[in-house]
């Protein structure tokens, strides 16, 4: 759990750094033991009103892609 916190705020902060550039944000969700975490529900959110922006759902591999069209 303490992890995929840590994952959303990165991915939080890497959204406002540059939310006009094109591209996409991957990753990989583990939990405590380093294991892969299927079929979590990553999302991304608007800082200002916590609207949704995007989301994904991890693979097998636990690998989530979010991307900026």
């Amino acid at each position: 759990m303490k992890y995929r916190w840590l994952l959303l705020i990165c991915v939080w902060f890497l959204s406002f750094c540059s939310p006009a550039i094109a591209g996409k944000i991957t990753g990989r969700v583990l939990d405590e033991k380093g294991e892969t975490v299927v079929a979590a529900t990553v999302v991304l959110l608007n800082p200002g009103d916590n609207s949704l922006v995007r989301s994904a759902i991890t693979d097998d591999k636990g690998i989530f892609v979010l991307e900026n069209n």
